[in-house]
């Protein structure tokens, strides 16, 4: 699903990241090539090629707003 929407869209995946609520979403993102997940109130962890952050709190957020930022460069 997420390769149909990079494709219909005109999305670089690679240059995209997944926001989900379960893991099963950032292991979708993951095979679907994107550079990183954050997981809503998750356990963070680390896979080879890819990043799962978690998003908790408002700082977390902040770092959330950076990586899409860091994306558009």
């Amino acid at each position: 699903m997420l390769i149909e929407a990079g494709r219909r869209l005109d999305l670089d995946l690679q240059r995209s990241l997944m926001v989900g609520d379960k893991l099963a979403d950032i292991q979708a993102a993951q095979r679907a090539g994107l550079a990183q997940g954050w997981l809503v109130d998750g356990e963070a962890a680390l896979q080879p090629g890819f990043a799962i952050r978690r998003l908790h709190d408002d700082h977390d957020l902040g770092g959330l707003l950076a990586a899409i930022d860091a994306l558009g460069s």
